[in-house]
């Protein structure tokens, strides 16, 4: 039965560490897009800013 618990135990560990990592994973992915979404408008506000070459 030790066998049987120590696997258990290891198997909910990993998949403990696992979740937690799709957790980090999906909250890099939330930053990245609005670090990119405030670039945007950041970028768009400098080019209303500039003279029109066209």
């Amino acid at each position: 039965m030790s066998t049987l618990e120590s696997w258990d135990k290891q198997a909910r560990r990993l998949a403990r560490t696992c979740g937690d990592i799709g957790d980090k994973c999906i909250t890099t992915a939330h930053n990245h897009v609005r670090t990119e979404s405030a670039n945007e408008s950041e970028m768009n506000a400098v080019h209303a800013s500039l003279p029109d070459f066209d």
